[in-house]
C-alpha cells in the first residue's frame, strides 16, 4: 500500500513567529555571552590576545586525527565525533612544544565514554583512550594515566593505565592516586576533561591539586559559559596561592561555545 507524505507548511504568521523566536533566541545568547565578558573583564586586570594562523603541520592536531579525540584536528572528513572540534592542539602545542622530553607523568580525568548513559559521553561513535594516547605520543618519555567513572571503558596499553574515579568524590580520587602509585607533587600536566560542570572541577582540583608538581599545569577543559565567572571567583578567593589564566580560542565560522581552558600554576 503506498502512502502519501504530508509536507507541513507554515502560513505566513508561524513562519513570521517562528523567526522572531530564532533571532530572540540568538539575540538572548549573545547578551549573555557579553554580560559573562564583562564581568570576566572587569574581575582580570590584565588580558593578552595572540593571533595566529593555522598551523597544517601541528604535530598535535595530527595525532588528534589519528586517534579520534577532539581536543583538534587537521581533516574534518571520516572523524568519530558529530561536533565541532576543540582548537586545543594550538594552545597545547604553545606550552609544551619545548618540553616534549621533559614530561614523564600526565593525568587526564575523562577518556571519553561511547556508553550514551554516562553523562558527557562522546556517543557511541567515540573512541574511548583517545586523548590518552596522543599525550603519550606526544610525550615519548610520559607515563599516562587516565580516569573516568564508566568502568566498562578502562584499558592498559604501552605507558597507558586507567582507573575508575568519580571525581566528585574526594574518596574516589583518592583511592585511585593510591592505586596508580601517584605521589605527592609528581604530575608534571593534570587534565580535566570530565564531567564539564564547575562543582566537578572544583572538587577534581581540590583532590589533586597536592600531586601537581611545583613546575606542573594543571588544565581545565570545556569552560562553559556560566561556569567562567564562577572559576575565577573561585580562584580568587584562593588568594595568592595560585595562578589563574582563562583562555578563549576562537575558530574561524564558529562561536567560541565551550572553547575555553583554565590553566592554573603554582605561585611559588
Amino acid at each position: 500500500m503506498e502512502t502519501q507524505r504530508v509536507t507541513k507548511t507554515r502560513t505566513p504568521g508561524r513562519a513570521r513567529r517562528f523567526r522572531v523566536s530564532v533571532m530572540w533566541k540568538a539575540l538572548r545568547r549573545r547578551i549573555i555571552e557579553a554580560a559573562t565578558r564583562d564581568k570576566i573583564d572587569k574581575s582580570h586586570s590584565h588580558r593578552m590576545q595572540l593571533n595566529h594562523t593555522r598551523n597544517a603541520k601541528c604535530e598535535f592536531a595530527r595525532l588528534c586525527d589519528l586517534y579520534g579525540t577532539d581536543k583538534g584536528e587537521l581533516e574534518r572528513e571520516g572523524q568519530p565525533y558529530a561536533s565541532q572540534a576543540h582548537s586545543y592542539n594550538d594552545l597545547y602545542t604553545l606550552l609544551f612544544r619545548q618540553k616534549r622530553e621533559a614530561i614523564s607523568l600526565v593525568v587526564e580525568c575523562g577518556l571519553g565514554s561511547n556508553n550514551p548513559k554516562v553523562p558527557f559521553n562522546m556517543g557511541v561513535n567515540g573512541k574511548p583512550g583517545a586523548s590518552l594516547r596522543v599525550w603519550r605520543d606526544y610525550f615519548p618519555r610520559a607515563r599516562i594515566v587516565g580516569v573516568d567513572i564508566d568502568p566498562g571503558i578502562l584499558f592498559s596499553e604501552e605507558r597507558i593505565d586507567t582507573y575508575q574515579c568519580d571525581q566528585t568524590s574526594a574518596a574516589s580520587i583518592s583511592d585511585f592516586a593510591e592505586k596508580a602509585g601517584i605521589g605527592p607533587r609528581s604530575v608534571d600536566i593534570i587534565v580535566d576533561d570530565g564531567f564539564h560542570k564547575f562543582e566537578a572541577g572544583r572538587s577534581f582540583f581540590e583532590g589533586m591539586i597536592d600531586y601537581l608538581a611545583d613546575d606542573g599545569v594543571y588544565i581545565v577543559e570545556d569552560i562553559q559559559q556560566p561556569d567562567r565567572v564562577r572559576y575565577q571567583r573561585h580562584f580568587a578567593a584562593l588568594g595568592e596561592q595560585y595562578v589563574f589564566t582563562l583562555a578563549d580560542l576562537h575558530r574561524p565560522g564558529c562561536k567560541l561555545g565551550d572553547n575555553s581552558v583554565a590553566i592554573i600554576w603554582r605561585n611559588l
